[in-house]
């Protein structure tokens, strides 16, 4: 359970370091990449990393711990929400009447899961936000600004690689 609980943790901190817990490409959005974001990273070694990296003392890294604790729940049950709602989109039959009542139902419910989980993301990030310090703060923002232009940087290079 505590490998589970700081897995979610890792993924959800790089996720709002790398700005991308909900966005990405229309391509990967409906793939399954197995457990979490990374597939099958190892947790404890995620946690390990941002400590080291935030310079978390044991105080900041048991109240992460205790956070995440509090939010895996309903952020795992929104991730399966997502994934059946996901399956249920690629299972409708276009030759079905109901077809496109169906998808718009569908649709809906995404939307819905998708702001759930914003909002779950969002309470999250704040809540590890409010237990660093203003040197962590700090260091976490230049850490998602590298990320991002790293990631522009890629994009740049595969556009430039497939034009």
């Amino acid at each position: 359970m505590k490998s589970k609980t700081v897995a979610i943790v890792a993924i959800i901190i790089l996720a709002s370091i790398s700005g991308t817990a909900l966005a990405g490409d229309s391509r990967s959005a409906m793939r399954d990449r197995g457990p979490g974001m990374f597939g099958d990273a190892d947790p404890q070694r995620m946690v390990a990393r941002i400590s080291r990296y935030l310079e978390l003392d044991e105080a900041q890294h048991q109240e992460l711990e205790n956070i995440a604790l509090a939010a895996e729940p309903g952020i795992s049950a929104l991730r399966q929400r997502a994934k059946d709602n996901r399956a249920a989109i690629a299972e409708l039959d276009p030759a079905d009447p109901g077809y496109s009542a169906e998808l718009q139902n569908l649709a809906t419910e995404s939307g819905q899961i998708a702001t759930e989980m914003t909002m779950a993301l969002a309470t999250l990030k704040a809540d590890v936000h409010a237990l660093l310090t203003e040197e962590q703060q700090q260091k976490l923002a230049e850490g998602k600004s590298r990320l991002k232009q790293h990631a522009r940087d890629r994009r740049e290079r595969r556009d430039t690689d497939a034009g």
